[in-house]
């Protein structure tokens, strides 16, 4: 068989509590070969095969459907990936038998490797073609450092509206804090005054 089309994800489904048989759209070698996410308020679990869910059609190459035990919620999403594992398990012996179809298993399953990979690429952050690569430190460092504000942008970006109606009214606050001198300067006055 041949892996005839580039597809190694499915989803994501957004649950509906009842549902529990998703399709994925690809050919798979084995049960394993599948990765099941199950996502919700930003919190990604993956779930274990026979214990969550359970695998059908494995090997067709239009794809096949996986069975949850439990419906995922109207608040769930669920994306199923390819999940291959990164090993090379064909032994060909020097001249022993030369079977095509083993031949043909391995490198179907060396280009469904390389399209799991490629799903990762496509959603990873990439600088253009052009850029300097030695600029890449840089630009982790400064990903990084702003990860670690995280909190302290949010805790401005929650108090936006206050921040702009303080500086909308910055000329009232200027009024009143030289009102306030003019008064502590008077008060100091007469104290010095009736000393």
């Amino acid at each position: 068989m041949t892996v005839a089309n580039e597809v190694n994800r499915s989803g994501p489904y957004t649950g509906n509590g009842v549902t529990t048989i998703f399709a994925y759209g690809f050919r798979i070698l084995a049960e394993a070969h599948i990765q099941v996410i199950r996502a919700e308020d930003d919190v990604e679990t993956v779930l274990v095969l026979d214990t969550d869910y359970t695998v059908a059609d494995v090997g067709d190459a239009g794809g096949g459907s996986i069975t949850l035990i439990v419906a995922p919620t109207a608040d769930q999403t669920l994306t199923i990936l390819r999940n291959a594992p990164f090993t090379q398990e064909t032994d060909l012996e020097n001249q022993g038998p030369f079977f095509a179809e083993t031949i043909e298993a391995s490198l179907d399953l060396a280009a469904m490797r390389d399209q799991q990979l490629q799903e990762q690429i496509d959603r990873s952050v990439k600088i253009p073609p052009s850029a300097d690569a030695d600029a890449m430190d840089s630009l982790l460092e400064d990903i990084v450092r702003l990860g670690g504000m995280a909190d302290a942008i949010d805790a401005v970006a929650d108090n936006a509206a206050n921040i702009n109606a303080v500086a909308s009214n910055i000329g009232d606050i200027s009024a009143v804090a030289a009102d306030l001198t003019e008064l502590f300067e008077a008060r100091d006055t007469i104290v010095e005054i009736s000393d």
